[in-house]
């Protein structure tokens, strides 16, 4: 394939021009500009992206637009902060590559161009940078939907506030065009040329108060709370669009407020090849690398700490081999740098996929679960924590000692009419997530017979999430209507 990249767009091809500037894309941009110095087909991929941009109400228009805007915008630090490396599997092995540069990726991909031999390829891209999208884009022949998609979410969107794009889902095996896949009909899912799916999850991590850190390259201003526009929103400085989510800390029976919450994706394509092999695509965000969560998350103390972030043991094997001296715990994963957890489980963890490619995907399946998990422990936690205030002042005095007596709205605050009415709200629109979610699996939320491409075991996770979701969005609203 070499540089070869997408010929043309839509109905006629050729160059779009930029929907603000005048000139072609092209003269503008070949000799310089974001994608100075590669080859032509990463410049017209960037061409395809602008021409989606340019259609004005149709699909995800202004998805396309944003994302065409930011990446023409993007200087060399954007590059500097997507990471991208490359693992393939052989029979006997799997291999490592990270790229130190889009001239690195681009020479690779144009010696892979070349190679017709079977091959197994998944890239793993951190962030998003204009070279590493067009490269990819233009070589993989990956539908820009799937890049614009990934960078701009409804949770994090500095752009639009739009409601929820259909589930990410690529192509649904269905009789009849309108019907769910079911368990039968993935019979021959092995056969399907190409692939994709979102999976949206919350990251929770400890709050930082507003003096931490003071080194702003250890600890960027926007990670901290301030007197924002409406204090509890910032956006992270990334390439792709993520806010972060701070509560207000009102006193010591407010546990939201002692967590901050960032919306997450990874995203996943793949597509089979005609010697055999296949080439996939994971998209993952970047973590927020300030070392006081690096060094909590790595066992530091932190009185909170156990409360906040607890995972679920879904890929621990509940059992102990029969010699003593094989008996340690599963591999350790951070559980919070997914970039670099998927490389260890994959390349170093000796994870062997079978002849289709979505075998990659079961740990970063599991990873989007275990937040989710970790969201409901948080959940469930200021669930009590708000029953404690409601009931706080119940104790009191009597001839038999203290005593408890139920009073209700004890110590009632203003801030808990507050949490109480955000909850019903949040818990609402994480249930929606969790409901894309699961389509963009296959798996139907209202058949519970429906397992998807994930089988029986997972899918039954996804339903417990939704039905606890569910759940204590019907204990806030019967605290807000009592």
């Amino acid at each position: 394939m070499g540089r070869a990249g997408y010929n043309g767009g839509g109905g006629g091809g050729g160059w779009a021009r930029h929907p603000k500037e005048g000139g072609t894309f092209h003269e503008k941009h070949t000799k310089r500009g974001p994608l100075a110095g590669l080859g032509e087909g990463a410049q017209k991929y960037l061409s395809l992206i602008q021409q989606y941009g340019s259609r004005r109400n149709q699909g995800r228009d202004a998805q396309y637009n944003f994302l065409a805007e930011a990446l023409v915008r993007q200087g060399a630090e954007a590059e500097l902060a997507c990471r991208t490396s490359l693992v393939e599997f052989f029979d006997d092995r799997a291999q490592h590559e990270e790229f130190k540069s889009a001239t690195d990726l681009e020479a690779h991909l144009d010696s892979a161009g070349r190679d017709k031999s079977r091959r197994r390829r998944l890239y793993i891209v951190e962030d998003l940078s204009v070279k590493t999208i067009c490269l990819l884009g233009a070589y993989l022949k990956i539908h820009p939907s799937i890049f614009a998609f990934h960078y701009s979410i409804e949770e994090g969107s500095a752009h639009c506030r739009s409601v929820a794009a259909f589930p990410s889902i690529d192509h649904v095996n269905t009789t009849n065009g309108l019907d769910y896949a079911s368990a039968a009909e993935e019979a021959d899912s092995a056969n399907e040329q190409k692939r994709s799916f979102a999976l949206r999850y919350p990251i929770i991590m400890p709050r930082l108060s507003a003096g931490h850190n003071p080194d702003p390259s250890l600890c960027p201003p926007w990670l901290k709370p301030d007197k924002r526009l409406v204090d509890q929103s910032a956006y992270a400085k990334f390439n792709i669009e993520r806010s972060l989510h701070t509560p207000t800390l009102n006193d010591e029976w407010d546990t939201d407020g002692m967590v901050a919450t960032m919306a997450n994706q990874v995203s996943y394509w793949s597509r089979n090849t005609d010697d055999g092999g296949w080439n996939a695509l994971i998209l993952v965000d970047p973590c927020i690398k300030d070392p006081k969560f690096l060094e909590m998350l790595r066992g530091a103390p932190s009185p909170n700490l156990h409360r906040l972030l607890q995972y679920a043991d879904i890929d621990e094997k509940l059992d102990i081999p029969k010699v003593s001296s094989d008996w340690k715990p599963s591999a350790k994963f951070s559980k919070f740098i997914l970039y670099e957890d998927l490389i260890h489980h994959l390349a170093i963890g000796g994870c062997e996929p079978g002849s289709t490619s979505i075998a990659v995907t079961p740990f970063i399946r599991g990873f989007a679960i275990n937040h989710w998990m970790v969201f409901l422990n948080h959940v469930h936690s200021c669930t009590g924590s708000i029953r404690s205030k409601l009931f706080a002042d119940g104790f009191q005095e009597t001839t038999n000692g203290w005593q408890y007596r139920a009073k209700w709205g004890g110590q009632m605050s203003e801030w808990v009419l507050d949490r109480v009415q955000a909850w019903k709200i949040d818990l609402a629109l994480s249930l929606t997530e969790v409901e894309s979610n699961m389509r963009a699996l296959r798996i139907d939320p209202e058949d519970i017979y429906s397992f998807g491409v994930v089988g029986k075991r997972e899918a039954q996770m996804w339903r417990y999430i939704k039905n606890m979701i569910e759940r204590h969005r019907d204990i806030f609203m019967d605290i807000s209507n009592s």
